[in-house]
């Protein structure tokens, strides 16, 4: 059965929010399995400051199938690695 938007985005953010990012491979390696189609990441970049005592920034990894029709944001502190939020999008209609 093919899953639906709905459900590889409910299963994204299940699987990785409030967990410690585990690096590029490992989640490109989740990301695939999840979506069932090759997800490479694309960027990675400071999303902004945190006035936090255990993190100086919130980093951003983005990610996106081969044929760019879901893209994937996560969302994490640059010295706890936990993981605060992940956006899904998708560009098909």
């Amino acid at each position: 059965m093919k899953k639906t938007f709905e459900q590889i985005s409910r299963e994204i953010r299940e699987t990785f929010v409030n967990e410690i990012y585990d690096g590029v491979t490992y989640t490109e390696e989740i990301l695939t399995e999840i979506v069932g189609k090759n997800v490479s990441m694309y960027d990675s970049k400071i999303d902004d400051g945190v006035d936090d005592d255990e993190d100086n920034y919130v980093m951003c990894d983005c990610f996106s199938t081969d044929d760019d029709s879901i893209t994937i944001r996560i969302y994490y502190g640059d010295e706890t690695r936990v993981i605060g939020c992940v956006d899904v999008y998708t560009s098909a209609r």
